[in-house]
């Protein structure tokens, strides 16, 4: 195909006609004609096409979501695939070797070649040089928490599983690596140890024995080994197998036969599913809700007031956004979109709290996975509430950046009165803001909040945490899970320093009402 170049440079900036240029150089071929008007008639049916093709499997992205050589080098080589276009380019791409043994890669081209280059022409040319973040100070003056030690067993740092049980008080983690299920007894001081079979990622008390949600393995793959399993006193026994990557298990009696059902969130790979498996008898049956990777939360309770249970879930991996599906009180669910997100916002966790005191819970939700294309640092990476309008309408009334956003949790830390947020990054910006790692903001009132850190934001790579209140003193703490299985663009020193410590977990007790024992 031949690109023609507009010959009048008084419409485009020096920033525009090098991205173009950039453009140019990668699609150019020998006798290309230059003519006036071309490109931008290409660039209009370059947008008209992402509009159409792109929009059916997610939200339109915006150019301006990522920088030009992202898209070029990582995200339109992998949006070719999909389509059917595979050059030695989308040949060598992580997506092409996924999703062909598969079956997933198409027979035929979606669109035409000239379509195709029309809208990589589009993404390039609107495309920023680089992303604009801006740097922000962050004191690492917080006093609310002091670490206290924790001796664990020797293992390698790959935290995938983490849970305060405060009746108990006890800390479960899982260690992704071993496949190992931890308990800590905070008052005694030891640990017991469950060899799960494979990367623990969630757990089902009941009075005796427990269930366990296993990924299988926890790196990128379609092998389906996740399973779920009870541990009891005195036995084991798999309840079901062949899951994809699983990473979160509820249990609810979702279609009134006395009965209690599980949802699983098959988060995958290139494949995935969100289900729910009815209780029958000695089996579970599967029902599909979401046929597609990325369920990562789900959130259990009546949401339309009907008096039957609801699922509302949170998705990755493409189709980005936060989904409601309402139970007929039988089993039958209808699915309905309540929040949707561009496919790079990198969704990572939602849970409720009512922040505005008016009886009705928001959604606290984080966004910041940086693991899959484009890890570069994104100014629409954070924290947000979206406060609940009734009706099951959310508007987001909140937002505070923080570059790999992961975990958020909200409580009355300081026991003030007001809601604070304690928030963890697993992708912060190191070189400049590495105390973006640990975040607690402190609500100074009106929704007014003050970040600050410590020195804990440091002495891990925060995957995972939970809250909770260990020492029973009446105030709520917190324990973080270091994970090292990912290091990238983390500095030398803090690696070494992270290995040498070796510290799965870090406990931190909140001094409002004194801590510990």
């Amino acid at each position: 195909m031949c690109f023609y170049l507009k010959t009048d440079f008084k419409d485009i900036d020096v920033e525009q006609t090098n991205r173009l240029l950039f453009f140019l150089a990668l699609f150019a071929v020998a006798g290309c004609n230059i003519r006036d008007g071309k490109v931008m008639r290409d660039l209009e049916q370059g947008e008209a096409l992402a509009k159409k093709h792109c929009a059916e499997c997610h939200l339109l992205p915006s150019p301006t979501d990522l920088n030009y050589r992202t898209w070029h080098a990582e995200v339109l080589p992998a949006m070719g695939v999909r389509l059917g276009f595979v050059d030695e380019q989308e040949k060598a791409h992580e997506i092409f070797r996924a999703i062909e043994p598969l079956g997933m890669y198409p027979e035929e081209k979606k669109i035409t070649a000239e379509e195709w280059n029309q809208i990589k022409m589009y993404f390039v040319y609107n495309a920023p040089e680089e992303l604009k973040v801006k740097e922000k100070e962050i004191p690492t003056d917080l006093g609310l928490f002091t670490e206290e030690a924790i001796e664990t067993p020797e293992q390698f740092p790959a935290t995938s599983l983490l849970e305060i049980d405060e009746k108990e008080q006890k800390i479960y983690y899982g260690n992704a690596k071993n496949n190992v299920l931890y308990s800590y007894d905070y008052v005694k001081k030891t640990t017991s140890e469950i060899n799960v079979g494979g990367s623990p990622s969630d757990i089902v008390h009941y009075d005796e024995g427990m269930l366990v949600l296993s990924m299988g393995t926890i790196y990128p793959n379609d092998k389906e080994t996740g399973f779920v399993k009870y541990f009891g006193p005195e036995k084991q026994q798999s309840l079901i197998s062949n899951l994809p990557i699983s990473v979160h298990l509820q249990e609810e009696d979702l279609n009134n036969d006395q009965k209690k059902d599980l949802v699983v969130c098959g988060f995958g790979y290139q494949k995935g599913k969100l289900a729910w498996y009815e209780h029958q008898d000695s089996v579970y049956q599967e029902h599909l809700l979401k046929e597609l990777p990325g369920a990562i939360k789900t959130e259990i309770r009546d949401f339309n007031g009907d008096g039957h249970p609801d699922i509302m879930a949170l998705m990755a991996q493409g189709d980005e956004g936060i989904f409601l599906f309402e139970n007929d009180g039988h089993g039958n669910f209808k699915e309905d979109t309540l929040l949707r997100f561009p496919p790079g916002y990198g969704s990572t966790w939602f849970t409720f709290y009512d922040f505005n005191n008016d009886g009705k819970d928001d959604i606290l939700y984080t966004n910041g996975d940086n693991a899959d294309f484009g890890s570069i640092l994104k100014p629409y990476h954070g924290i947000r509430i979206f406060y609940n309008e009734g009706n099951n309408k959310y508007t987001e009334g909140f937002f505070f950046h923080l570059n790999g956003a992961f975990r958020a949790l909200a409580d009355d830390y300081d026991l003030d009165g007001d809601t604070d947020i304690a928030c963890i990054s697993y992708f912060p910006d190191y070189n400049n803001t590495p105390q973006e790692s640990f975040v607690y903001l402190e609500n100074e009132g009106n929704m007014t909040f003050q970040a600050r850190s410590s020195e804990v934001a440091t002495k891990g790579k925060w995957l995972i945490m939970d809250k909770g209140d260990i020492d029973q003193d009446g105030d709520t703490d917190i324990v973080l899970g270091n994970s090292m299985l990912l290091l990238t663009k983390v500095p030398n020193e803090l690696q070494k320093q992270w290995k040498e410590e070796n510290k799965p977990i870090r406990l931190l007790l909140n001094n409002t009402m004194g801590g510990g024992l």
